[in-house]
């Protein structure tokens, strides 16, 4: 193909050039038209102007046509300096599913099972310092904690105490789903944290309506709630057994 571009050019230039000369040579030549007579000169001159007219609109045509230089490939630093765009939509409910199956209370389910909860659930965000829900209050959304912690406190006066920090993999508070779902803890997050909210209302429907899916949970909150208490007893007690050890230590200074 070059080679062919190439050799057109050539024979075009070359007839423009040709041409010219004789042209040039013809009309400095004082004897031309004797020589020639009027009528062939003017055919040379009007043969000399197609075979320029062509020759030009035909290099024009090809250049239009000719594609436009490709650009150069960047540099690996240029290319590495290229950050890629930021995510954005919501999540799938595959990828709500997937999140899902980290959950403590959630692990027993299939990924059908999963895929189902997971159309009830909507991305939470946030920040530190937001109460989750607050103690004797009816809790009207349960938590599955995807980033961050949230603190658990309780007591009569203030501070209050506090009772335990959970962290990702967690659902809470899980008296928000049980009875009538007074909550028997303050729920703070202590740092900002990313979750999935389920309407107490709707979830609870879903147990109901979905044996199979509400036999796991509910099994699985028992197992939790009992493992989350026994840890809680054993950390409030090796607390007092310490203050009464301080108390013990001043009374007999």
């Amino acid at each position: 193909m070059v080679t062919s571009n190439r050799s057109e050019v050539i024979w075009v230039v070359g007839t423009f050039v040709l041409s010219f000369l004789l042209m040039t040579a013809l009309l400095l030549s004082n004897m031309s038209v004797y020589i020639l007579g009027p009528a062939v000169l003017a055919g040379m001159i009007f043969t000399f102007v197609a075979v320029a007219v062509w020759g030009m609109a035909r290099w024009s045509s090809r250049a239009r046509r000719m594609p436009e230089p490709s650009k150069a490939m960047p540099s690996i630093s240029e290319a590495q300096s290229v950050k890629a765009p930021a995510a954005t939509g919501a999540l799938t409910t595959g990828d709500l599913a997937a999140s899902l199956g980290r959950v403590d209370i959630f692990r027993e389910l299939s990924r059908e099972q999963l895929q189902v909860v997971a159309s009830l659930a909507e991305e939470a965000m946030i920040s530190q310092g937001e109460t989750l829900g607050k103690r004797g209050e009816l809790g009207d959304a349960l938590y599955a904690l995807l980033e961050g912690h949230v603190e658990f406190t309780a007591g009569v006066g203030e501070p209050e105490i506090t009772l335990r920090v959970a962290g990702p993999g967690e659902a809470l508070p899980l008296a928000s789903v049980l009875g009538e779902g007074r909550l028997v803890t303050t729920a703070q997050a202590i740092t900002d944290i990313r979750a999935l909210r389920f309407s107490r209302h709707r979830f609870m429907e879903l147990c109901a309506a979905r044996p199979d899916i509400g036999a796991h949970i509910y099994r699985s909150i028992a197992e939790v709630a009992l493992e989350r208490y026994g840890k809680t007893v054993a950390r409030l007690t090796d607390t007092v057994a310490y203050a009464l050890d301080q108390v013990d230590f001043w009374a007999n200074v």
